[in-house]
């Protein structure tokens, strides 16, 4: 599982960096690395996400941000959405709610497999 966190924390690594020319890049840079920190502490604290309950909040709030984006820019979507430009009616929309949907696996994926870990919540208790 761990070895998962650091191919997500990879993978959201290169999501930001190909923002760079993306109007609204600051925004998607922030939410790529929301997903990033939550891969990040779900491997050097396994456990962490379960045993603490801002932390899990948090993570749970993102996902549901996630989830509620997704459904909402899904909306316009546009079947050709491949292999048409950005600027084609739906297309960029469409490209959102699956980098949205995205976001919402993988941090679905981190406070699930996190909560499989108990380390952290046994090194709290001692």
């Amino acid at each position: 599982m761990r070895a998962l966190y650091v191919i997500f924390f990879l993978l959201m690594l290169i999501f930001m960096a190909v923002q760079y020319n993306d109007p609204d890049a600051p925004l998607w840079i922030l939410y790529y690395s929301v997903v990033a920190i939550w891969c990040a502490i779900a491997f050097f604290r396994p456990g962490i996400l379960r045993g603490t309950p801002l932390l899990r909040n948090l993570a749970l709030a993102s996902l549901a941000f996630y989830v509620l984006g997704f459904l909402w820019e899904i909306r316009t979507f546009n079947p050709e959405f491949l292999g048409r430009t950005m600027m084609d009616a739906g297309v960029e929309t469409t490209r959102e709610a699956f980098g949205l949907l995205i976001c919402a696996a993988i941090t679905a994926f981190v406070l699930w497999a996190d909560a499989r870990n108990v380390p952290a919540l046994r090194a709290q208790r001692t």
